[in-house]
């Protein structure tokens, strides 16, 4: 589903092609491993009875896969106005909605 299908599509700042690159690179970068940390500390320390969890512009997938292994109660969505990084997300997440 997109609820902006005339955005959806690959803008001048972010490529296809600069995107995998990236998602190549989340796991060996600090600040992708530090902010997931962050987030999940975040998660637990003031919101411990949460029980959904929505990424606005969840990218590639990794913040969403980092809470998904600490907190595998959560019930998680994602979104991302450019639904073709949404392909990469799905490939790092099931049973998660993303739109």
């Amino acid at each position: 589903m997109a609820f902006a299908p005339e955005l959806a599509g690959e803008n001048e700042v972010l490529k296809s092609s600069h995107f995998a690159d990236l998602v190549g690179r989340e796991a060996g970068s600090f600040w992708f491993r530090s902010r997931n940390r962050f987030l999940i500390w975040s998660l637990q320390r003031y919101f411990p009875e949460a029980q959904r969890f929505l990424e606005i512009g969840c990218g590639s997938g990794f913040v969403l896969s980092g809470i998904r292994r600490a907190l595998p109660e959560l019930n998680l969505s994602g979104s991302k106005i450019l639904t073709a990084r949404l392909a990469f997300a799905a490939k790092r997440l099931s049973s998660v909605e993303l739109f």
